[in-house]
């Protein structure tokens, strides 16, 4: 217990004398010290740290990443090219079969003599369009999918995309949605 007393004397001591205050101010002042030099030191590790990462990825031995992929792209092409100017160099371009050539007299003889006699009237297959005042039509409708545009639906209905654009009052720049309910027929 004395040891405890003589240390709050000292403390006291301190306090009371005329020096306390510089003490005060020396130990604020020192503080502020230590905060700048290890704000300091934080800033200077910081930029060297930069710095080391810098210098680690542009050192002069190695070549960047795209670097080395764009080398071995050019590789590749220009073995393709050899490879074209092989192919290109194997290909006869003066030489015809004269066996060919007299294939093709008579085959192109035989399509004169087929176009000079004269078919047979042959019925066509398309049905022609029904009449369109007999009978009111029910109303169509085509609900927009993903992908579609006004040709793609005209094809598929049959009508023109002129048509489709006027059923549906739409302008010509107009584009559709997905959802979207056109009208096909009247």
């Amino acid at each position: 217990m004395n040891e405890d007393q003589e240390i709050e004397r000292d403390d006291t001591l301190l306090e009371s004398s005329p020096y306390s205050s510089t003490y005060k101010s020396i130990k604020t002042r020192g503080n502020k010290s230590l905060y700048i030099l290890l704000g300091i030191l934080l800033i200077l590790i910081f930029i060297g740290g930069i710095t080391y990462f810098l210098k680690k990825g542009l050192t002069e031995g190695e070549t960047p990443p795209w670097q080395t992929n764009m080398n071995h792209l050019e590789l590749k092409i220009a073995d393709l090219e050899r490879q074209i100017t092989e192919l290109q160099s194997k290909i006869p371009s003066s030489v015809i079969d004269p066996d060919l050539l007299q294939r093709l007299e008579g085959l192109s003889k035989r399509v004169e003599a087929l176009e000079k006699i004269k078919a047979p009237p042959v019925e066509s297959k398309v049905k022609p369009p029904p009449p369109k005042n007999l009978a009111p039509t029910k109303k169509q409708y085509h609900w927009v999918q993903r992908g579609e545009t006004l040709y793609t639906i005209s094809k598929k209905y049959g009508i023109s995309i002129d048509e489709l654009q006027k059923l549906n009052h739409l302008s010509k720049g107009q584009s559709l949605h997905v959802g979207q309910k056109l009208l096909i027929s009247k």
